[in-house]
């Protein structure tokens, strides 16, 4: 009779670990499928966030390129405006020297000499 109890108490507790085993099983079943759900929905927001960068990242580009080459534009049209602006007191300066030579004479004597009293002075 002792034999016989402690053999039902065996299939009893190897029935029980049998459930609990199974019960573990499906949990972690459960848990693993959990998981993935996850998983996949963290990548696939992953992948949104990702898009909407890679856009905000080109527009944020082609904005730059953009204002670049305004200001590539402006500076050419500056650099222009200057050539031009230089070639014209250029003119005049030449019209200026062939009218009145002895101007430009005294003129360009009183620049020098102004020129190297502040050279003189800023070397001692």
């Amino acid at each position: 009779m002792v034999d016989k109890n402690i053999s039902d108490a065996a299939q009893s507790a190897a029935a029980a670990a049998k459930g609990a085993a199974d019960t573990a099983q499906d949990y972690a079943g459960k848990g693993i499928d959990a998981a993935r759900d996850y998983a996949n929905k963290g990548y696939g927001a992953a992948r949104e966030y990702a898009g909407s960068a890679r856009e905000y990242a080109n527009k944020g580009y082609d904005a730059a390129r953009e204002y670049a080459n305004q200001g590539y534009d402006a500076a050419r049209e500056y650099a222009n405006a200057g050539v031009d602006a230089a070639g014209r007191v250029s003119e005049n300066l030449t019209e200026f020297v062939r009218n009145e030579p002895w101007i430009a004479i005294a003129a360009a004597f009183a620049v020098g000499y102004v020129a190297a009293r502040i050279m003189r002075r800023m070397s001692i």
